[in-house]
């Protein structure tokens, strides 16, 4: 059995390195470096704009029964979510896995009620409400919620306790909350280096 269970990983792993090697060959065939830039925005902050995004939830849970419900198609003024656009860019560029996880599920909520938007002024009749909140429901499975906490920079790999490795970034994140110019300033800076890479991604 463990043989077997095995050989099931080293397939993934194969087909991991597959896909990774494509990516790389689709990335150096659009003129781009072969690997995306590292990642560089801290827990900290991520968490926070993780926060700016959890109202969205229950929108996205609404239009979901909406859909579901009627069985048909529903459109939606979508330039209500440019103002959070800037917020996902920069989360798509976040070191924290949950808050990247988190953010993934929300953009996939937006792109999801874009398309519906698309297929309605083409006339698309073709588009599935069913399969479109099954798509929208699979999003706020990724989502949860409520959106990551701080305790997410617990790192299950280190040899410190949990309360060593969440205590700093505890204080820098109510530092961050309690002083909005000096968050905005933090931001205003991340943001500045992601138009400095954002044509490398």
């Amino acid at each position: 059995m463990r043989g077997d269970v095995m050989i099931d990983i080293n397939k993934i792993k194969e087909e991991i390195d597959k896909y990774e090697h494509l990516i790389r060959e689709d990335r150096i065939a659009r003129g781009l470096p072969p690997e995306r830039p590292e990642k560089f925005l801290p827990v900290t902050i991520s968490v926070i704009l993780c926060e700016k995004l959890a109202h969205l939830y229950p929108i996205f849970v609404k239009y979901t029964k909406l859909t579901y419900d009627s069985q048909t198609l529903i459109p939606f003024d979508v330039s209500y979510f440019d103002k959070y656009r800037d917020i996902i860019d920069l989360l798509s560029l976040t070191v924290n896995t949950e808050c990247l996880i988190y953010n993934a599920g929300i953009k996939g909520a937006i792109n999801t009620i874009e398309e519906v938007n698309e297929a309605l002024s083409k006339g698309d009749l073709d588009k599935d409400p069913i399969k479109v909140a099954t798509k929208l429901y699979l999003c706020l499975s990724i989502i949860g919620s409520n959106p990551p906490t701080i305790d997410c920079a617990y790192d299950y790999k280190s040899d410190m306790s949990f309360y060593e490795q969440i205590k700093p970034y505890k204080e820098e994140y109510e530092r961050l909350k309690t002083d909005e110019a000096l968050f905005n300033a933090e931001v205003e800076k991340y943001r500045k280096r992601y138009d400095e890479i954002k044509h490398l991604l």
